[in-house]
């Protein structure tokens, strides 16, 4: 699924594997035939960008990782601030990489 336009420009996608004989969603990280939800959705205007990325687990219902970056530019420079949240799942404990 895209969005685009003049300042928006956004994406979603994840795959289903319908095959029952393949060990390709398994070696992908996948612990069913669903991948993954993964999107991203970056806001334009001007000399201001807004970025958001993200990649969602539907299978343990947990957000993977996160990242929201805003950038500026001028004529003295370019400047970005980024903050990124990213977990791990072992077992059943979830833990922040920071």
């Amino acid at each position: 699924f895209n969005i685009q336009n003049d300042i928006l420009n956004g994406t979603l996608w994840t795959t289903y594997e319908f095959t029952n004989n393949s060990n390709y969603h398994f070696t992908q990280g996948n612990e069913k035939k669903l991948s993954d939800l993964l999107g991203n959705f970056k806001l334009t205007k001007e000399k201001y960008d807004t970025l958001y990325e993200f990649r969602f687990d539907p299978h343990n219902n947990f957000m993977k990782n996160q990242n929201i970056q805003f950038s500026y530019g001028n004529k003295i420079g370019s400047y970005k601030l980024s903050y990124l949240d990213q977990k791990n799942k072992t077992d059943d404990n979830i833990f922040n990489i920071i």
